[in-house]
């Protein structure tokens, strides 16, 4: 009886399919773990940290204090009205989670915290937030106050960067903050990170209250 004759080379996935394959496994493994480390709130994490906004005001003139934020989480945003471009991007990002997250944004209250109190005065804060979102609540206040503020959630540039931007205005963390109903620092964003997933995240942490 004659043996069975070898297996054509040709009919053989070649080395460099098999390797294309385990890429693309690789890649969509990967991809898969980075939503899943953000959905969970994986790496690196802030130092759980408290804010406070006591001594601000509204662009009503009504003082933080008698605000109804007290059963609310917050989603904080800082900067100036005079920003060129990262400002405007960061309440672009806002609006649109907001508008992502749509009925289920009720138990949240979003905020802009001036770092410009001499410019941004309540009638140009107040235009300012309203031009990106009503929902935006603009807060300012003394100076001390709202950098205090800022440091605390860690939104000042640290020792070794420059105090002000190119074009003379307070250096800041681009980024939103998630607080607790207690102003407990939950989670922060990046204006890179992907709309959905910030709503998503939001979501999740906001479902056990409403």
């Amino acid at each position: 009886m004659s043996r069975p004759s070898a297996v054509n080379g040709s009919n053989r996935p070649s080395r460099r399919s098999d390797w294309a394959v385990r890429a693309w496994l690789l890649v969509a493994v990967a991809s898969a773990g980075v939503f899943v480390a953000f959905y969970l709130g994986l790496g690196p994490k802030a130092l759980t940290v408290t804010a406070r906004f006591d001594g601000l005001i509204d662009t009503a003139g009504r003082p933080y204090s008698s605000l109804e934020t007290t059963a609310r989480y917050k989603l904080v945003a800082y900067g100036y009205t005079a920003c060129p471009d990262a400002c405007p991007a960061t309440l672009t990002k806002l609006h649109a989670v907001l508008d992502t997250l749509s009925a289920d944004s009720a138990p949240l209250t979003p905020m802009f915290i001036t770092l410009d109190p001499g410019h941004d005065t309540i009638k140009v804060l107040a235009a300012y937030v309203h031009h990106f979102d009503p929902r935006i609540v603009g807060l300012t206040g003394d100076l001390g106050r709202l950098q205090q503020s800022a440091a605390q959630l860690g939104a000042l540039p640290t020792e070794t960067a420059a105090a002000h931007t190119p074009d003379g205005g307070p250096n800041h963390a681009v980024r939103l903050y998630l607080l607790s109903p207690q102003n407990v620092l939950l989670r922060t964003y990046e204006l890179a990170d992907p709309t959905r997933l910030i709503a998503s995240d939001i979501h999740r942490r906001l479902a056990p209250i409403r």
